[in-house]
């Protein structure tokens, strides 16, 4: 029996979403108020272009990457929308609009579809706070198919995180664990996304990057989930990083992505 994975994706663009209600919806005059409605009337009726690059065909021992852009919706857009792909297996990469499927042989068809808005906030003056007024909205909805070629099962997703050679044996520890898949996946996501901005030169020093780890790890509420993690991690950190305020983004960046895969394999026999 196939199934049906559907969730709410954030496609590129700003990073949150918003629907507001009609009824909060408020306009200074009632001039404003016709020309919005007007307005809005007609963008029901505008699709933004999008594009989903996938292969045609794809051998089944292959883990098979999707990317889905929109360059025809406005820069700073809300987005709400599905990503659906019937019979697939999927997850989202560490790149916006990248997505890693498995599936067993057959054909399939990937759908992007949703919602754009944008907004501008006015002040009013019988409102406390300011309110937001839809200035743009429109639809979008892509589509693509491929194709699963082979044997009968798909084959496990792999680690997508490339440990670097100097760090693995430090990570050994890690690795070790036994965390569910579901916080495997979350928790590498997040040392992935965190070794990236270190690689841009966001962070200064070792201090603010392990505040950002502690924080965005933080939310995953894992604390005291899983014995020994913490400690391993730390212990792993203190070994690779040491207490240096000042390590190349290169190297901070290439520990992190080790533990990022490190943290994946804890999955592994969940």
């Amino acid at each position: 029996m196939h199934t049906i994975r559907q969730k709410t994706v954030h496609f590129p663009g700003r990073a949150t979403t918003l629907v507001p209600s009609w009824r909060t919806l408020k306009c200074e005059t009632v001039a404003q108020s016709l020309l919005l409605c007007l307005g809005m009337v007609l963008l029901l009726g505008t699709t933004a272009w999008g594009q989903i690059v996938v292969p045609a065909e794809t051998p089944r021992d292959k883990i098979i990457d999707a990317t889905v852009t929109l360059p025809g919706v406005p820069a700073d857009a809300d987005l709400l929308g599905t990503l659906t792909i019937e019979g697939a297996d999927w997850r989202e990469g560490n790149v916006k609009g990248l997505y890693h499927i498995t599936a067993p042989p057959g054909e399939y068809k990937i759908v992007a579809a949703g919602w754009w808005i944008t907004t501008r906030s006015v002040k009013l003056p019988d409102e406390p706070e300011p309110v937001k007024l839809i200035t743009g909205m429109g639809r979008y909805n892509e589509s693509a198919n491929f194709k699963v070629t082979g044997g009968v099962n798909p084959p496990p997703l792999v680690n997508p995180y490339k440990p670097a050679p100097a760090f693995q044996a430090a990570a050994r520890p890690v690795q070790a664990l036994s965390l569910s898949t579901a916080d495997s996946r979350e928790l590498s996501e997040v040392y992935s996304l965190v070794a990236q901005q270190v690689r841009a030169g966001k962070y200064k020093s070792l201090g603010e990057i392990r505040r950002d780890l502690v924080e965005l790890g933080s939310q995953l509420k894992l604390k005291g989930k899983y014995a020994g993690l913490s400690v391993a991690v730390d212990k792993y950190l203190s070994t690779t990083l040491g207490l240096e305020e000042v390590v190349p983004a290169d190297t901070a960046g290439d520990v992190i992505e080790t533990l990022a895969w490190a943290v994946f394999e804890t999955g592994r026999s969940s």
